[in-house]
């Protein structure tokens, strides 16, 4: 097994070299290359930290140690640069010449560090993605394409926790079906977008556009729980912010060849639009600190917008999950456990149960998870098609409030011997189909509808993968697992990034649940000084804790149904405000 990975990973690592079109020659000295105008130069090094001195705009590492670059025309000539490892601080010189003919752009250029002149070219380019839509509109190019050059960007004060509304923000461009706006890395270049605000990149009532091949990344990893906690009766917007964020009547739109993670809130969230493609993708570190709950990618409500469905394919999610006790205040109570983080949600909502009665299905298939705090839940939707995942130690399937039309099949789903793989919980929930699925051995099923519900042909294994990403015996339409071809592109991300996939840390307790209440209980004693505390026993295990004669300015501001706000605990309580 050891030496087909090997195998399999050298094969991963030509086929990066090959699709990026690596064009150069290596002079004898070892330090000196000649490379070609519009042709991808790339150089692997050792697996290290590199700071680059005197580089050309665009050149830049990926975190395993490859160094790309695409020369422009602008950069032509002799480049001598020098490379410092971070760790022994020795020097490291790279010559590089620059040859070939002016080549002819097919885009314009987006640098959000550049300060002059602005004309969308490499050497004028545009400082924001919105002054080259200005453009291109104006244009009525042919090729609305828009390159990104090499480089690590982020807002002016990024860092500084003020609630921006977004780093890039898109609002009412509509593309055509045949000429989608196409937003991308230049060449082979690495571009990083980082953001601490409500959303790195907000596309709003747009269509008919492309996002591929750039890096997300957020601020997760910087919070603390105790800040979290601190401010969970007020939540600033902070706490939830998104990788992107696709609302209000977007269509047509594929998200593709991303690496998207350490985002408080939710990875890719989609409101209100529909025909939205989310295909090879890497998500992971996302949806940690969200306290009106999340996921990895969550569909959430559509309005038959267009012809076509909405896909999620392809697609790896790993450490999604939630590590806070969540809450809306308009339904007048939280329950107090930590219970959100989906790797994936698919959700409609509307008064009367279903949606907007979407009418195209929505197919989810060829994705990994894997240790996520849960795996993949519809939620008051139909039409969801859910075949070919491979889903290891990522909780369950869950079908939820009133869902209809459903078909979860050929998927292989590894978890712990007596918890649940499937969940299928609530009453009105009707169409649904479970077969053909592969599940660990002693698993079991959760199970609370009571018609038009079909579960045939599941099989139990001892051993589900032979590793992570790989199901047992994995061969499209024969047996259950994603396709041997979908991993191949995931698993060049894998390697560009260096990702190696595992736990994060043990699930938390039930004590340490009642002490991060205990908490939330306090800060509200603090915050709401004239409030008051009453405990009610509702049976012998669930307790309620009633927060009486909250200010009005906090009922009104949070839409609460009453000057209450009760927190369940439906399994016992033994923290220290109900003795």
């Amino acid at each position: 097994m050891y030496k087909t990975w090997l195998l399999i990973s050298f094969f991963l690592f030509l086929q990066c070299k090959t699709n990026s079109q690596a064009i150069y020659q290596k002079q004898q000295d070892n330090k000196s290359y000649i490379c070609y105008k519009g042709q991808a130069f790339s150089i692997k090094f050792p697996q290290a930290k590199y700071k680059l001195i005197n580089a050309p705009k665009g050149m830049r590492f990926y975190p395993n140690g490859l160094l790309t670059w695409t020369p422009t025309n602008n950069q032509g000539g002799k480049w001598h640069i020098e490379m410092e490892d971070l760790q022994s601080k020795k020097l490291k010189a790279l010559d590089i010449l620059v040859k070939g003919q002016d080549i002819v752009y097919n885009g314009i250029f987006v640098d959000f560090i550049y300060e002059g002149h602005e004309n969308g070219t490499p050497k004028e380019p545009f400082s924001t993605i919105k002054n080259a839509i200005k453009f291109l509109k104006k244009q009525n190019s042919s090729t609305p394409i828009i390159y990104i050059r090499g480089g690590s960007y982020h807002q002016k004060n990024y860092g500084q926790n003020l609630n921006n509304r977004s780093f890039i923000f898109i609002k009412n461009y509509h593309g055509k079906a045949n000429r989608p706006l196409t937003i991308t890395a230049w060449g082979n270049e690495h571009v990083t977008i980082k953001s601490d605000s409500q959303s790195a990149f907000t596309i709003h009532k747009s269509d008919n556009m492309i996002i591929k091949n750039l890096e997300f990344e957020g601020v997760a990893q910087k919070i603390k729980l105790k800040e979290v906690i601190n401010n969970w009766w007020t939540t600033p917007k902070f706490y939830k912010g998104s990788g992107l964020s696709l609302n209000h009547d977007c269509h047509d739109i594929l998200i593709s060849g991303c690496v998207i993670h350490n985002f408080p809130g939710a990875g890719i969230a989609v409101h209100n639009s529909d025909a939205i493609k989310i295909n090879r993708n890497i998500l992971y570190n996302n949806a940690w600190w969200s306290i009106s709950g999340t996921g990895g990618a969550i569909l959430n409500g559509s309005k038959n917008l267009s012809e076509n469905k909405s896909e999620i394919a392809g697609n790896l999610f790993f450490n999604i999950e939630s590590r806070v006790i969540s809450r809306v205040f308009s339904k007048g109570f939280a329950s107090m456990v930590v219970d959100e983080g989906e790797a994936l949600l698919v959700q409609e909502y509307k008064d009367n149960g279903f949606g907007y009665d979407y009418q195209k299905p929505y197919e989810v298939y060829d994705n990994y998870l894997a240790y996520n705090g849960k795996g993949i839940t519809v939620n008051k939707a139909s039409h969801v098609r859910i075949q070919h995942n491979a889903m290891y130690y990522s909780k369950y399937f869950r079908v939820g409030s009133i869902s209809q039309d459903v078909l979860i099949s050929q998927n292989a789903v590894e978890v712990s011997k007596g918890t649940p793989w499937l969940s299928i919980s609530h009453q009105k929930t009707t169409g649904v189909k479970v077969m053909n699925n592969f599940y660990t051995k002693g698993a079991t099923v959760k199970y609370s509808a009571n018609k038009d519900i079909y579960l045939t042909k599941n099989i139990a294994l001892e051993k589900v993968f032979d590793n992570w990403h790989q199901p047992v015996n994995m061969v499209r339409k024969k047996k259950a697992g994603p396709s041997t071809e979908s991993w191949v592109p995931i698993g060049q991300l894998v390697n560009l990034y260096a990702l190696q996939p595992k736990p994060l840390k043990k699930t938390l307790t039930k004590q340490e649940i009642e002490k991060m209440a205990d908490q939330i209980i306090a800060v509200a004693l603090q915050k709401f000084p004239g409030i008051h505390l009453k405990c009610i026993r509702s049976n012998q295990k669930q307790i309620k804790i009633v927060l009486e004669n909250l200010p009005k300015s906090f009922v009104k501001k949070n839409n609460l149904p009453g000057n209450n706000f009760n927190l369940i605990f439906k399994h016992g309580y033994h923290g220290r405000f109900c003795q």
